[in-house]
């Protein structure tokens, strides 16, 4: 499963309702059509590019309709009672904020064990 990574007021956003898509780039992105002959097509789940129809290039967005994605957010861990499951909070919550000098991970690398919200990709 793959992570997406959104600011603390969108994430808000998501859970009230208020937001219910994003835009990701292609990466690397498509050309676009010109005078030489070159192409881009979107076509169900993928964008092909060629100068003729021989050379066809494919690439292939992030993610795909279907798939279940979780947010990504700053968060950290404590041990817990129960060995192998630590505590997990998150700094947009109301209560991390009682937690003072807690050092917060990156939300870059927050694995998918640690999420408390998921979204599916439906178009």
């Amino acid at each position: 499963m793959k992570g997406i990574l959104f600011k603390p007021d969108m994430i808000q956003a998501i859970i009230e309702g208020r937001k219910t898509q994003t835009r990701r780039l292609i990466k690397p992105q498509p050309v676009q059509f010109n005078n030489l002959g070159e192409f881009d097509a979107g076509i169900g789940e993928a964008w092909f590019h060629g100068i003729t129809s021989d050379n066809w290039e494919t690439r292939k967005p992030r993610y795909q309709v279907g798939e279940t994605a979780y947010i990504k957010e700053a968060w950290a861990s404590f041990p817990a009672y129960e060995p192998h499951k630590p505590y997990v909070t998150y700094k947009s919550s109301v209560d991390a904020y009682r937690l003072g000098s807690t050092k917060w991970k990156s939300p870059l690398f927050m694995p998918e064990w640690a999420a408390r919200y998921f979204l599916e990709i439906t178009g």
